[in-house]
């Protein structure tokens, strides 16, 4: 059940961010589905966070007890140790990109930065209250520079660059989900709005 897959195919392309120096930045995903596949069964990942960006099309997916809807420009966190998948959905058409994050037990660093900035990044991410929301078409910008600049000459200033977008990342993760988080509707109106 714990799982993580590093294979990439035509379909869905992986790059493993831990094998080229980034500190407890585990994988960068994408797949690019132009048909439905099988479903994603049910696993978790120990002590990391997953983070999902659906660009484009529309998937279920349930993390632990919730089902989400994602649709066009959708973040989805799962916190680490829950069970996950799309629970006898298959993965449907479109374009998703998800990123996994270690969370050490004691010294965390991510990426170049001291304990206490990852602690105070990784923090922002696990108290995020709302798990399920809309983000930035510049976060699609973002995810796809990673992804060219690693099939790029593997240097020190290209590692720089995809450091640094990682980093935009999940900036942009914490603040819109702040920034939804921050509104005043109720979780049932919000559902009936995505309805």
């Amino acid at each position: 059940m714990n799982y993580i897959d590093i294979n990439s195919t035509e379909e869905r392309k992986i790059i493993n961010l831990l094998e080229m120096g980034f500190k407890n930045i585990v994988l960068l995903g994408q797949y690019s589905y132009s048909k439905s596949q099988v479903e994603l069964e049910m696993h978790q990942h120990t002590d990391m966070l997953e983070i999902c960006f659906l660009e484009t099309g529309s998937q279920y997916y349930k993390v632990g007890s919730e089902m989400f809807l994602l649709k066009g420009g959708d973040i989805l966190l799962t916190p680490p140790n829950i069970v996950h998948g799309t629970s006898g959905f298959p993965e449907e058409k479109g374009k998703l990109f998800w990123m996994i994050i270690k969370i050490p037990k004691n010294n965390l660093q991510l990426l170049n930065l001291t304990s206490l900035e990852s602690e105070i990044i990784i923090n922002r991410l696990l108290d995020l209250k709302i798990k399920h929301y809309k983000g930035s078409p510049n976060i699609k910008k973002t995810l796809s520079s990673i992804f060219l600049l690693s099939n790029k000459k593997n240097d020190m200033y290209n590692k720089i660059e995809i450091g640094n977008n990682i980093m935009r990342f999940l900036l942009d993760v914490i603040h819109y989900g702040e920034k939804v988080s921050e509104r005043s509707i109720s979780a049932d109106v919000e559902f009936c709005c995505r309805y």
